[in-house]
């Protein structure tokens, strides 16, 4: 059974290959660097399974051509899927399954660097001149939004440090209670006491710009914004205000807002709704108190081994008839 995965870079080639052989799959997989698109579907034609990462736009229309050309299953190599329309799929007959949970260790501890990073302006180089002598974090209150396995995770790695923790959650883990000894608060308290804020919640309708012109006027002044979650919990043009006016002292993001169309492949055109994300980020840049290191928090050997793992495995179940696949969202 021949396989395409989308949008892959060389160093996940190794990982599905290593264990593609080790695990005894045998599948027959082709790699392409491109992304899935318009333009790109082609690729897929006799394939049953096409595998691809969180920048592949899955619509409507997409969808349909891929159960046209033989497709059946679409294996995501990520945790989020809103960027596949799910209801389709379910209606046109192809099943879409996912990798929950790859490493969260990876993503805390990215979260914590670039809190490092930019409570300690080690963004600055080093011949410039020290205007703004900066606090340890134990001298500071970090509030942490999402207290799942990663929010969880990056609280301990913080307590180690001292700082006095402020944790919002709808749903409170009461085990990092124990463990941390942290506060839960109301959101306006977090939003109001934090010299730090990190985001670690998904994305969905209560979420989505969950950081906006109210939530930024509700911020201390000079507040440090870390989000290694979603670029949708971020209303871009309010942040982007908020930083211009001195509300966010520095802003460090792993995501962007609709982030799949910043690095647009040339045989892709924008459509004239999403050129508007691109100007915005291209503002960003312009900005020296922002920070953007393209989706790599998750990008350690333990997270794509994983990935690979259970991708295949998946792959491998769908090969051998099962009715019911593991991490299976249609």
């Amino acid at each position: 059974m021949k396989i395409v995965l989308y949008s892959v870079r060389s160093y996940e080639k190794i990982f599905f290959e290593k264990l593609n052989r080790k695990n005894g799959f045998n599948l027959d997989i082709q790699y392409l660097s491109c992304r899935l698109n318009k333009n790109t579907i082609e690729k897929s034609n006799g394939s049953k399974v096409i595998c691809t990462f969180v920048h592949d736009m899955i619509d409507e229309e997409i969808l349909q051509f891929l159960f046209i050309s033989g497709v059946r299953l679409i294996a995501l190599r990520c945790t989020g899927f809103d960027h596949v329309d799910l209801e389709s799929a379910k209606k046109i007959g192809i099943k879409v399954v996912h990798v929950p949970g790859y490493s969260p260790e990876s993503i805390a501890e990215y979260a914590v660097s670039l809190i490092l990073y930019a409570s300690r302006g080690l963004y600055l180089s080093s011949n410039e001149e020290i205007e703004e002598v900066r606090d340890t974090l134990k001298d500071q209150v970090i509030g942490v939004i999402g207290t799942g396995r990663i929010g969880s995770i990056t609280l301990k790695i913080l307590k180690g440090f001292g700082s006095k923790l402020l944790a919002y959650d709808p749903i409170p883990n009461r085990e990092i209670v124990s463990e941390t000894g942290i506060n839960y608060v109301s959101m306006d308290d977090l939003l109001s006491y934090s010299h730090i804020i990190s985001l670690h919640c998904p994305l969905n309708q209560e979420n989505y710009h969950l950081i906006n012109k109210d939530s930024c006027q509700r911020m201390k002044d000079g507040v440090i914004l870390i989000n290694t979650s979603r670029g949708e919990l971020i209303d871009s043009e309010s942040v982007l205000l908020a930083m211009k006016s001195g509300k966010i002292r520095f802003f460090c993001s792993d995501v962007f807002e609709k982030e799949y169309f910043l690095e647009n492949e040339n045989n892709c055109p924008l459509k004239e709704e999403h050129q508007v994300y691109k100007d915005i980020f291209r503002s960003f840049k312009k900005q020296r108190n922002f920070f953007f290191t393209r989706h790599r928090a998750f990008l350690t050997k333990s997270s794509l081994r994983k990935i690979a793992k259970i991708t295949l495995s998946n792959i491998n179940d769908f090969r051998n008839g099962s009715s019911s696949l593991k991490y299976e969202l249609t």
